[in-house]
């Protein structure tokens, strides 16, 4: 179990959650599956205190989180952040893929959307088939 800190220089799941906009559930999540080192408890109430490289740490994955990085980039991210301009390199090809990956993405939904738009004013629903148009 990981050792505790003093409360001071620390924050409670809650505390974390409302600071990094995640919510606790996803905070313990990336706990579990060792995204986040396992953290520090109060001894008294056995609680999660988080230190401030964590706090820093889980503001990184919020960025991460927020342009689509799957799981296992974020992780792959992470360990290459550890190491500083070792993984610097990496950490940019890693950027590069999923900034075109992502533009893919951001392509086929603008297609999608405009074939939607022009589908739905003649009465497509959405499952393709043709709608009758009521008779006048």
């Amino acid at each position: 179990m990981a050792s505790s800190i003093p409360k001071s220089e620390s924050f409670t799941i809650h505390e974390l959650s409302q600071q990094s906009s995640l919510p606790e559930p996803t905070l313990r999540y990336y706990e579990k599956i060792g995204i986040i080192q396992p953290v520090p408890r109060d001894p008294s109430s056995g609680h999660r205190r988080y230190p401030a490289d964590t706090v820093r740490m889980v503001k990184t994955l919020v960025c991460l989180r927020a342009s689509d990085l799957p799981i296992e980039d974020m992780r792959t991210y992470l360990q290459l952040l550890e190491k500083r301009t070792q993984g610097a390199i990496q950490q940019k090809e890693l950027s590069h893929t999923h900034s075109k990956n992502s533009n893919i993405k951001s392509s086929t939904y603008k297609l999608e959307n405009s074939i939607l738009r022009e589908k739905l004013p003649i009465g497509m629903p959405w499952n393709g088939e043709i709608l009758r148009q009521p008779r006048a």
